[in-house]
């Protein structure tokens, strides 16, 4: 039967606790890309982290606990860092501005991709689907946001309905990398491809002239 998905015990207070949830998060991450999310359990993540099981259920309750956790925080890092990229390329070219994205993308998901892999693969189970998919469309409103202000002649929905294609897009590929092994294209490859093909897109959706994004 299916573990049920609960919170965290508590949150950890004292240096001592924090150090401990800490050494428990980088042993699961370490293990992870080794043996991989339905292999490993808690007292694998203790025995390696260097707690007690005992230390490791005040924390926790259980592995699926623990791993929404970890999913949560890869999440939220990886939300924080296309922000701040986000908020460079405003003002920059078309040209400029796919690149970094495109190369941003690649970078977060595909340079430890054994490792992502693990991380994400039990995200449905886990109940963090819709969170990701929440994450994900704050990302397409905020370049959308983006889009008209640099083009206020432009209808909202239609910068809305090009920053969800063009996003979509570029993380589709990056789905299929992670989770179909049988692809072993280069970062370098992809990344050609896919800004060839959102470049051909921004410049068919902004037939007049240059423009930023």
């Amino acid at each position: 039967m299916k573990k049920s998905i609960q919170p965290e015990r508590k949150s950890p207070k004292q240096e001592r606790s924090k150090a401990i949830v800490e050494s428990i998060f980088e042993a699961t991450l370490r293990m992870l890309p080794k043996i991989g999310s339905q292999n490993i359990t808690t007292k694998k993540i203790a025995d390696f982290a260097g707690v007690s099981i005992g230390s490791l259920y005040q924390y926790f309750p259980n592995k699926e606990s623990l791993m929404g956790k970890i999913v949560d925080k890869a999440a939220t890092a990886k939300l924080a860092e296309v922000q701040k990229k986000i908020d460079e390329i405003d003002g920059k070219s078309m040209k400029e501005a796919t690149d970094q994205l495109v190369d941003l993308g690649l970078e977060l998901f595909l340079k430890e991709k054994e490792k992502m892999r693990e991380i994400y693969r039990q995200a449905p189970q886990l109940g963090r689907l819709p969170a990701l998919m929440k994450i994900r469309h704050s990302v397409v409103e905020r370049l959308a946001d983006i889009m008209k202000r640099n083009h206020p002649e432009r209808a909202s929905e239609e910068c809305l309905r090009v920053s969800f294609v063009a996003v979509n897009s570029l993380m589709g590929v990056v789905h299929t990398m992670l989770y179909d092994e049988k692809q072993n294209y280069s970062t370098s490859e992809l990344s050609g491809e896919l800004k060839t093909m959102l470049y051909s897109y921004f410049k068919a959706v902004h037939a007049t002239g240059s423009a930023s994004v």
